[in-house]
C-alpha cells in the first residue's frame, strides 16, 4: 500500500511540474499565444513552388468607400493586406496542415498595422486566413508564425512604407483632387527604385487606388519591378467592391479617412502621436510557437 501511494505521489508531482512548465512557457512566449481550437482549413494547391513574394498594402478609405461590408474605422495609413509567396503561373495556397496561433508579443502591432476592415471578420480571422493560405507556404524562408507576421510588419513600417513615399511626392488624401499615375509611379520609383502593381475600385465614377503591391525576391532581401500587370478595365458606369488592375490612363483618388481634415492641394506634415516620423526599429524577440 505504501508503495502504491508513493507511486501516485511521484506521478502527481511530475504532472504538476509539467503543468507549471507549460504555463511558464506560454507566458514567456506571449499572453495571447494560444492555438486556435480549429486547425488551418483549405484545399492545398497542386503546386507548392514559388519564385518571389507579393507584398500588398491597402488604403482603408478607398477600400471601404460606399462598402456596406466594412466596419466604421478611422485609419489614415497604408495597412497590410498580405505577404504572399507567388509566381507568374500560380500562387501556392494552404500548403501544410497546422494549427494557427496569434503571436502575443506583436498582437497590438498587428491590430494597428494589419487590421481587418470587414464586419463579421475579426482580426484573428483575417490573420488566420492569411497565414494558413500564404504563410504556411513559405516556411522555408519564414519558419514560424511569428517570423511571417513580424517580417510583414517591418516591411510596412520601415523598408516599404508607402505613407512616406507618397507624402514625399506630394500625394495626400483628398476627395476633390485627382492624381495621375505618372506621379504615383514616380513616387514609388524614387523611394524604392522599382515599379509597383495597383489595384483599384470604381465608386461614383471615381477610380480609387485600393491596393499597392510590391514584388520582393524569394529571399526577402530586395524588391524587384512588378511585371505582368494585367490590363483589366473597370466599367466606370458601375460601382464595384471588387479590386481590378487600375486603368492608368485615367486619374485616381486617394480619399481621406473620417478622422482626416481635407488637405486640399497639400499633404499634411503631421506624424502619428508618439512617433518622430523616422523609421521604427524592427520588432525584436521571438515567440516560440
Amino acid at each position: 500500500s505504501s508503495g502504491i501511494n508513493a507511486e501516485y505521489g511521484d506521478s502527481t508531482i511530475m504532472l504538476l511540474s509539467l503543468v507549471l512548465f507549460l504555463t511558464s512557457s506560454l507566458l514567456a512566449a506571449g499572453d495571447d499565444l494560444i492555438s486556435d481550437p480549429n486547425p488551418c482549413e483549405g484545399t492545398p494547391s497542386a503546386k507548392k513552388h514559388y519564385d518571389y513574394f507579393t507584398f500588398a498594402q491597402q488604403w482603408y478609405p478607398n477600400v471601404c468607400e460606399s462598402n456596406r461590408d466594412c466596419k466604421k474605422l478611422s485609419i489614415n495609413k497604408w495597412t497590410i493586406h498580405g505577404l504572399w509567396p507567388d509566381s507568374k503561373d500560380s500562387q501556392p495556397a494552404f500548403c501544410t496542415p497546422q494549427n494557427f496561433a496569434v503571436p502575443g508579443k506583436i498582437k497590438d502591432e498587428m491590430a494597428k498595422y494589419w487590421p481587418s476592415f470587414y464586419n463579421d471578420y475579426k482580426n484573428t480571422d483575417f490573420w488566420k486566413y492569411e497565414y494558413c493560405k500564404h504563410g504556411a507556404c513559405c516556411t522555408d524562408q519564414l519558419p514560424t508564425i511569428y517570423d511571417y507576421f513580424n517580417k510583414a510588419l517591418n516591411f510596412n513600417k520601415n523598408q516599404y512604407n508607402l505613407d512616406r513615399a507618397l507624402k514625399s511626392a506630394g500625394i495626400g488624401p483628398s476627395s476633390t483632387e485627382p492624381y495621375n499615375f505618372a506621379l504615383l509611379d514616380k513616387a514609388v520609383k524614387d523611394r524604392f527604385r522599382v515599379t509597383a502593381g495597383y489595384q483599384c475600385r470604381s465608386v461614383g465614377g471615381k477610380q480609387l487606388v485600393a491596393e499597392i503591391q510590391l514584388r520582393i525576391n524569394k529571399h526577402l532581401s530586395h524588391i524587384e519591378d512588378f511585371e505582368d500587370q494585367k490590363e483589366n478595365r473597370i466599367p466606370f458606369e458601375w460601382d464595384s467592391n471588387a479590386f481590378v488592375s487600375c486603368d492608368k490612363r485615367r486619374p485616381f483618388y486617394l480619399l481621406p479617412s473620417s478622422s482626416q481634415e481635407e488637405p486640399g492641394n497639400s499633404v499634411r506634415d503631421e506624424v502619428e502621436p508618439g512617433t518622430s516620423g523616422q523609421e521604427e526599429p524592427e520588432t525584436s524577440g521571438r515567440d516560440e510557437l
